[in-house]
């Protein structure tokens, strides 16, 4: 009998098994060479590609909402399937139709394919997890979203104080944070 489990475990043991896991940080590593070229640093006053993905910090993007009357930033990790998750092309008509500069962040590149592989017109950022100088996803998300809402980078919440990740703007003033889009 142990020389059977011995035999079973040097099989597993053996075997290729690769177990994969996503959202311990932000997955740049899983992309394959084509989604990482397609992966570059915002610069501002450059103009975007909507075929591109701007890695971006909260500051960057707090100069660009800057330039905007209304904006509407979407914070969002890619493949979500919550019911209050739509397609990127439903957040696109929303601001659309509510004249608002729409800010699509991921805030990491896992199943990054599920997003760009949606009709919309882009572009596409994403937190900058190493100008936080953090590598877990959920320490830079929430430095990034801390420095949104001009709280302390550092502060620590519960996840009960999750508000929602949709961020209404005027000009770089934050006005309310929504779980869903308003009616």
């Amino acid at each position: 009998m142990k020389s059977i489990f011995i035999l079973f475990l040097s099989f597993v043991l053996g075997s290729c098994i690769v177990i994969v896991v996503y959202g311990r940080t932000n997955d740049y590593d899983k992309l394959t060479e084509t989604q990482k070229s397609n992966i570059i640093h915002y610069a501002e006053g450059k103009s975007l590609d909507p075929r591109k993905v701007y890695a971006i910090n909260a500051q960057e993007l707090l100069t660009e909402l800057k330039k905007q009357p209304k904006s509407l930033v979407y914070i969002f990790v890619n493949g979500c399937s919550s019911e209050t998750c739509y397609p990127m092309a439903v957040y696109e008509e929303y601001a659309r139709t509510h004249n608002l500069k729409l800010f699509l962040v991921m805030t990491g590149f896992a199943h990054l394919s599920e997003t760009t592989d949606q009709p919309f017109q882009g572009p596409l950022f994403a937190i900058d997890g190493d100008f936080y100088k953090e590598e877990k996803r959920f320490v830079y998300t929430r430095c990034f979203k801390n420095e949104l809402q001009g709280l302390p980078v550092e502060q620590k919440h519960k996840a009960r104080d999750y508000r929602g990740g949709l961020y209404f703007f005027s000009g770089n003033q934050l006005d309310t944070i929504c779980r869903e889009l308003p009616k």
